[in-house]
């Protein structure tokens, strides 16, 4: 890369490591969580939830690309990334929240519902992590530097996972 180094705080980069709390925490809860939610709690049988969980990772494999070109060309008074985590985090936590409620209805509407749940969250989610995992690279060309934020993002990323692993002692799965 050419250009200046650009020097980084050592405050910078445990505010750009603290965004792994979110990353991290969210899809190891998901990943650890949601198939056990969705068959022992929503009722549907595990092919069904599977198919939940492909349809997301599927209809992610397309949007994170789109939103990485978004982001890349948006010119805004905040920067490229910052619009999507000021408008992100919001519809993040609303549907995050979304993929956690029992609802009642019909097999079909419970099905549909969880679909759109996840669909919905995948999309916020990449709203805000798409841009985000590109922010070491926009804050400094240094490769040792970006070697040290990813360490500290890393580590966040560690210090909450005995936090998500206890998560299930909290809710209600049999």
């Amino acid at each position: 890369m050419q250009g200046k180094t650009k020097q980084v705080r050592f405050r910078n980069m445990v505010a750009y490591g603290f965004g792994d709390l979110f990353w991290g925490g969210s899809f190891f809860i998901i990943g650890t969580l949601f198939m056990v939610f969705l068959t022992d709690v929503v009722g549907l049988s595990p092919v069904e939830a599977g198919t939940i969980v492909a349809l997301g990772k599927v209809w992610d494999a397309l949007l994170d690309p789109t939103i990485g070109y978004i982001s890349d060309h948006l010119q805004t008074k905040k920067g490229r990334r910052r619009v999507f985590f000021l408008f992100g985090i919001i519809p993040v936590a609303i549907t995050f929240s979304m993929l956690w409620i029992p609802i009642e209805g019909s097999h079909m509407f419970k099905y549909t519902y969880f679909i759109l749940a996840y669909l919905l969250f995948n999309t916020a989610f990449g709203m805000v992590m798409v841009p985000y995992n590109t922010l070491a690279v926009e804050m400094t060309t240094d490769y040792s530097i970006r070697s040290k934020m990813t360490g500290i993002r890393m580590l966040f990323s560690f210090i909450l996972l005995p936090i998500t692993c206890c998560a299930k002692l909290f809710m209600q799965i049999p």
